[in-house]
């Protein structure tokens, strides 16, 4: 999908303030900085951008008509506003995204080229090791949008349904987030054995929900993952990645009746008349 890149930019209207610099993300980005700004909170500044415009140019715009703005935070390492093991995240209260600044220690200077190319990072492992801040940074952007996207329909991002009680809620909505991480990770799509398909959508989870330990199982971690990929992989083929994520961020996937296969069929069913129209 041959997007503009300042298309994803625009979209996140985004106002990124950090200490003493702040960043202005319209269709033309601009860096500001503020005399004491420093040379780390610039070159992290620019990498939010670059990745910003990458995910724009690999994907599409995403939310092209937010009009919030979202800020940009960095904490050190005992700020009670991450978890002790948590790099970033995206709190869609404060319209605020926060990063650790430790995770950020070891960028180049310049930037490496690659960044402004959403792909190169996921084919290349040597590159992904070597910057794990590169992810974060990307993370940290697609919950931003999706939670941006759940909330036009008064949802969060997760969904509810990933800290329900109930195994069969959380399986759903766990599903819904396999298949969306796997889209915006991994340059060619996992190839799922169609003829497995009552491994991945099972039709009824009674012999899993018996387990001591279910979510602890391969029998799971296979619904888990391998069905979200068949769930999410066939609806962005047809339709796009950028409409088709912002729908699942909108429309929760639940498991009626116990019966994965109907419910992923009926979902992906409705999903197609909503994003055909």
């Amino acid at each position: 999908m041959n997007v503009p890149a300042r298309s994803i930019v625009a979209a996140l209207g985004v106002s990124i303030a950090c200490a003493h610099a702040a960043v202005a993300l319209g269709s033309q980005p601009r860096l500001h900085t503020e005399p004491k700004a420093t040379r780390a909170d610039r070159q992290v500044a620019a990498l939010v951008i670059a990745r910003a415009a990458a995910m724009g140019e690999a994907f599409g715009a995403l939310l092209a008509d937010t009009t919030e703005d979202v800020r940009i935070r960095f904490v050190d390492e005992n700020d009670a506003a991450l978890g002790a093991s948590m790099p970033g995240k995206y709190d869609h209260i404060r319209n605020e995204i926060v990063l650790r600044r430790k995770q950020f220690n070891g960028l180049g200077k310049p930037l490496p080229r690659w960044v402004s190319f959403y792909w190169t990072y996921y084919r290349k492992p040597e590159i992904r090791a070597y910057y794990p801040a590169v992810e974060v940074v990307d993370s940290v952007l697609w919950e931003a949008h999706l939670s941006e996207a759940a909330e036009r329909r008064n949802l969060t991002w997760p969904h509810q349904a990933c800290s329900g009680p109930e195994l069969v809620q959380r399986l759903g909505c766990e599903m819904l987030i396999a298949g969306i991480y796997e889209a915006v990770h991994s340059p060619r799509a996992p190839i799922i054995n169609s003829n497995r398909v009552d491994r991945f959508w099972p039709e009824s989870l009674a012999d899993l929900k018996r387990r001591p330990q279910p979510r602890d199982t391969p029998e799971y971690r296979e619904v888990q993952r391998s069905g979200g990929i068949l769930l999410v992989q066939p609806l962005i083929q047809e339709f796009g990645a950028s409409r088709v994520l912002a729908y699942l961020a909108q429309t929760p996937f639940r498991i009626e009746g116990e019966n994965v296969r109907l419910s992923a069929l009926s979902y992906q069913k409705t999903a197609r008349e909503a994003l055909a129209r």
